[in-house]
């Protein structure tokens, strides 16, 4: 025996684990592992707070830039004078059939804005039109009769895009008139409004547009492609997901999802009570009045936005850590002088 222990001395040094040492070491490691676990929690966490976070503001700059582009511009139908002037002389028998009720303000071109109050605290609506700037084709001689065809330049690059069913103004400085084309004016050069021709199930209520365009006893006339558009909250999950967005919708289009996730949406009009360009007061929409319309001269919109994700609670909102509020003012640049 002390041979083989002189030859093997390390052998008396091999000694297994007691039970205790085996227990305070699976103690040690989970206590290690709850930590790293913790760890990776917290880091998944912080990761989705600023993901979310991130999310909301790339969707207040999307949601800011569509409403700059869309309302800065509002009211332009081209050259005639402001109805706020008293010398407004606005012509629209653009005339919507269809059995959706909140597609009716897109046609109705009798106001540059129109404005639907949510009840008891839900989201507003807003409806703006509006002249597409980059579509514009001179007109170039005389109708002939207030309900003959529009006469318009051929050869502006413009022209091509004009087709049956879009919204046309026409304008001189003295008139404007609204109406939709019926015909696809190829190489004619006309552009007809009749009441017999159905598109979309919008049509002209009446053929005459009470001018005659192009008459050499006044200003040279401009045609301009119109342009409408309508923005409100609607819920984009299944029932009950309380899952919400802003939507909008074009002319001859459907509703569509811009941004999911805001679940407030509110807008107060700046009024121009002396006249001056500028807001004295901002009011909702019930509070403008008819007579007050054309003295809009801003637009104040808040949002309250959410990452989008479905929400737990019975109002349908998130808890403050997840949304953002966002209130912003649009100058309506051209009201206050000429649309």
């Amino acid at each position: 025996m002390n041979s083989y222990l002189k030859k093997y001395p390390m052998r008396r040094l091999c000694q297994g684990l007691t039970l205790v040492e085996l227990m305070i070491a699976l103690v040690l490691s989970l206590l290690l592992m709850s930590g790293a676990i913790s760890i990776f929690m917290s880091s998944k966490q912080t990761f989705k707070l600023e993901e979310n976070v991130s999310r909301i503001q790339e969707s207040m700059r999307y949601v800011a830039s569509r409403f700059i582009n869309d309302f800065a511009g509002g009211g332009f139908y081209g050259c005639a004078q402001s109805s706020k002037d008293g010398n407004s002389n606005v012509t629209n028998v653009v005339s919507y059939s269809g059995g959706d009720d909140w597609k009716t303000p897109l046609y109705d071109f009798a106001q540059p804005l129109i404005g639907v109050e949510g009840a008891s605290g839900a989201p507003d609506s807003l409806t703006m039109h509006y002249a597409k700037a980059g579509v514009a084709v001179p007109v170039t001689t005389s109708m002939g009769s207030q309900t003959g065809s529009v006469p318009v330049d051929q050869n502006v690059a413009t022209y091509s895009e004009l087709e049956a069913g879009d919204i046309i103004s026409v304008s001189d400085c003295d008139a404007l008139a609204i109406f939709m084309l019926t015909n696809d004016p190829g190489n004619s050069g006309l552009l007809a409004h009749d009441t017999n021709t159905t598109l979309n199930n919008v049509s002209n209520s009446e053929a005459g547009i009470q001018h005659v365009f192009g008459d050499t006893r006044f200003s040279a006339a401009t045609v301009y492609e119109m342009e409408a558009v309508n923005y409100q909250v609607l819920a984009t999950g299944p029932v009950g997901s309380k899952i919400s967005g802003l939507f909008a919708t074009r002319l001859g289009g459907e509703r569509q999802l811009l941004i999911a996730g805001v679940q407030d949406f509110q807008v107060t009009y700046g009024v121009d009570q002396d006249n001056d360009g500028s807001a004295d007061r901002y009011t909702d929409w019930d509070s403008v009045g008819s007579a007050n319309i054309d003295l809009i001269t801003s637009l104040r919109i808040f949002l309250e936005i959410n990452p989008g994700t479905p929400v737990a609670d019975s109002q349908g909102k998130m808890a403050d850590d997840e949304t953002r509020e966002f209130t912003f003012t649009i100058k309506l640049r051209n009201r206050g002088g000429t649309i």
